[in-house]
């Protein structure tokens, strides 16, 4: 979003903050990434690099000059290699040291060379003078000394991981920040079923609506449901559903062809790969759950019996409710 928003801070502020959900994990993501990285970074050289680039991020955003003061374009890098981060703090194995460390360079790099343009010198020369440097001549690689043991967050006690003791605390705070920043707006579209979505979204908004107060269900008046049919199965039998008509196409075909998620869903619920593993299981319960989920779709008379008996099991529930006590 900072990427595409033509070096205008109004425009992303604007675009942030149509959206309160939106704008509210915006500014968490950066206050658990903050809180996170100064967490993690413990060494004398690097705890000055790190509080600097932190108070220069703080005032441009304060100043509302964060996208015309640094380059967004390179934000999608940095992105990738905190999660790739992220994913280490979860497993916290001591093994991955190395990989952390890394990734600590790597993302000082995107964040001095691509982001921060014009302050490289800066945050280069706060890592030499913690070290008792003199500075530096134009553009020089992390490894501010010759020597290995002298590269920004290599050196032993430069970063806490892993993290020990691991508390529930920290553990909620690296989990929650994960899926912030891994649940895409893709997930607006699930599920992908159109009716599925219809049916969340109805309940949803039902939510809110000024409902009275349901009264007692012994107070309650009541009723009987009558639906006419003629000649017409509940249930499709399993001789229906394979039996082909006059152009060759069984009811179960047609189904699997019209509600293929549905089919794919229905399979993962059962725990089998096809057709074939379904009905070679010769499972009484099975062929029942088959059963139903045709009729359900190819059924008018099954849905309305369905509707009819969500009577009887809201009834119950409200009946339970108003005997229940509090606790």
């Amino acid at each position: 979003m900072a990427k595409d928003s033509n070096g205008k801070d109004r425009e992303l502020k604007k675009r942030i903050d149509a959206d309160h959900y939106m704008s509210c994990a915006v500014r968490e993501c950066y206050a658990s990434f903050k809180s996170i990285i100064k967490h993690l970074v413990q060494g004398e050289r690097e705890k000055p690099v790190i509080d600097y680039i932190f108070t220069e991020v703080d005032s441009h955003i304060e100043a509302g000059t964060l996208i015309t003061e640094f380059r967004m374009s390179a934000l999608p890098s940095l992105y990738a290699q905190f999660v790739e981060l992220i994913k280490y703090l979860l497993d916290n194995d001591k093994k991955d040291r190395d990989q952390v460390v890394i990734l600590f360079q790597d993302m000082l790099e995107v964040v001095t060379r691509d982001i921060m343009r014009e302050e490289q010198d800066n945050v280069f020369s706060l890592g030499d003078s913690s070290h008792g440097g003199t500075g530096h001549d134009g553009m020089l690689p992390l490894n501010l000394e010759p020597e290995p043991q002298h590269q920004l967050f290599a050196s032993e006690g430069a970063i806490r991981f892993p993290i020990e003791p691991l508390s529930e605390a920290w553990k909620e705070k690296i989990n929650r920040l994960y899926l912030l920043l891994t649940t895409k707006e893709s997930a607006m579209d699930v599920p992908s079923n159109l009716e599925a979505r219809r049916r969340i979204s109805f309940f949803s908004n039902s939510l809110f609506m000024d409902m009275p107060m349901a009264p007692k269900v012994r107070n309650m008046l009541s009723f009987s449901v009558l639906t006419p049919y003629y000649t017409e199965e509940v249930l499709f039998s399993l001789t229906d559903l394979d039996s082909p008509n006059e152009d060759g196409v069984s009811i179960l075909f047609y189904l699997q062809k019209i509600f293929p998620d549905e089919w794919t869903n229905f399979l993962e619920r059962v725990n089998c790969v096809s057709e074939e593993d379904l009905k070679g299981n010769e499972s009484e319960e099975l062929e029942e759950e088959l059963r139903r989920w045709a009729s359900y779709r190819g059924q008018t008379l099954t849905r309305t019996v369905r509707g009819m008996m969500y009577y009887r099991k809201a009834l119950e529930l409200q009946a339970f409710l108003d005997m229940a006590k509090d606790e």
